[in-house]
């Protein structure tokens, strides 16, 4: 799996955070790297009509599919609702790759509180490998 990112997704200076910038979770999208020719491919803007934009100073991070497949609970004792996070393969006309990052909640997709996208974005930087670091 291959994710473009413009910041390096570096800790905050108490290395408890993950900076917002670096893995905004809001229609968190993928290539899946079975399906790419190359970890760059994710730098094309597949929104755009034949893939004319190209995000050539962006980084790319990648992760391992199996890594994604995890269970995310709240902090709070008494809520003991689970968030279930899987990426689900949805090309698009311009880009066969594509998936998305899909959490849900009893098998419901759901809007995620704060206190679990800080969880999956420590998590995805634990995970990830870069493989392109941002240019200046």
């Amino acid at each position: 799996m291959y994710r473009r990112f413009e910041k390096e997704p570096l800790a905050s200076p108490d290395g408890k955070t993950v900076s917002a910038s670096a893995f905004p979770l809001r229609d968190d999208s993928y290539n899946r790297g079975l399906f790419c020719r190359h970890h760059e491919d994710v730098l094309y803007d597949e929104t755009k009509e034949n893939n004319t934009h190209y995000f050539a100073k962006w980084g790319v991070a990648e992760f391992a599919h199996a890594d994604f497949t995890a269970i995310y609970e709240l902090d709070e004792p008494k809520d003991l609702r689970q968030f279930h996070v899987t990426i689900a393969h949805v090309p698009n006309e311009c880009m066969y790759p594509h998936s998305q990052m899909v959490v849900t909640l009893e098998g419901v997709e759901a809007a995620v509180p704060k206190s679990i996208r800080t969880k999956i974005r420590e998590r995805l930087l634990r995970i990830c490998r870069i493989v392109k670091h941002v240019d200046p």
